[in-house]
């Protein structure tokens, strides 16, 4: 494996391969799980396989809970979290994030549905930490210091400055943020949007703008099949607009309490969530 490279090539595809197969894991497990110097080149040749993804999966979660050397995530780790995403596989992608991130949500409570939403750390595992966008004209980084998310974007940006992956039920929700920039941030540039990740899906579940200062509102997920969402935050900034920059903190998403509605600040009454039509 590690003095010839024409048989370490055969013998390493030919292993990639056959992870996919159902009884590959038990026999794979004690093989890389010590970490062998040739390792990588497996990880890399499964990571091109979608096949054998699910199953090297199940491998690399039997060496994180196991008595193996290798319990630190990797690049291939992140990898291939996001190429189980890809292929739909959101169950198995969860399963391998939450052992290799040791318990470190970064979030304010247990029952948060958001990940990070404290922003005090990088992201770990996008996209069940923030997924965070870094095109030319729009990008979004996490300020520790301050325990915010900066987004930025130019004239006739559109797009996600971050997003993340959840599982949510249908019903109501409670989502608070609060927001501030040094500038006037044009109508509708920023929002936060629920779209059903699973196949077929195409309307945006929920949409709200985010107004500046402290804020909650619910939102209602209406009920569907779907049980797995992207929760972004989006940006669209018409051309001739003036640039975005913009600071979010304390961005959480919870469940509702039972009869808990929007109120109007300015008279105190309850007001029914303008942001739960489909498809905005």
């Amino acid at each position: 494996m590690l003095t010839d490279e024409t048989v370490r090539n055969v013998y390493i595809a030919a292993m990639a391969e056959a992870t996919a197969q159902d009884r590959s894991v038990a026999a794979l497990v004690p093989i890389v799980g010590p970490a062998p110097a040739w390792s990588d080149y497996y990880w890399s040749a499964v990571l091109a396989r979608p096949r054998s993804l699910v199953n090297a999966a199940k491998i690399r979660i039997a060496i994180a809970r196991g008595s193996w050397p290798k319990k630190d995530m990797t690049s291939a780790d992140r990898q291939l979290v996001e190429n189980l995403v890809a292929i739909r596989e959101f169950e198995m992608a969860q399963g391998l994030a939450r052992p290799l991130k040791r318990g470190k949500s970064g979030s304010r409570a247990s029952s948060a549905i958001l990940s990070g939403d404290v922003f005090t750390d990088a992201p770990v595992f996008a996209p069940f930490d923030w997924q965070l966008s870094s095109e030319g004209n729009l990008g979004a980084s996490i300020d520790k210091a301050n325990k915010q998310i900066v987004v930025s974007a130019i004239p006739g940006a559109s797009g996600f400055a971050a997003r993340q992956l959840v599982r949510l039920n249908s019903g109501n929700h409670a989502l608070s943020w609060t927001m501030s920039s040094e500038q006037a941030i044009a109508k509708n540039a920023l929002a936060v949007s629920l779209q059903c990740a699973e196949e077929g899906a195409q309307e945006k579940a929920a949409s709200v703008v985010l107004a500046p200062g402290k804020n909650r509102e619910i939102v209602s997920v209406p009920p569907s099949a779907c049980g797995w969402y992207w929760v972004s935050i989006d940006v669209t900034v018409p051309d001739g607009a003036v640039g975005l920059d913009a600071q979010i903190g304390d961005l959480a998403l919870s469940q509702a309490a039972a009869g808990e509605k929007n109120v109007d600040a300015r008279s105190n009454t309850p007001v029914l969530p303008a942001s739960t039509s489909g498809g905005s």
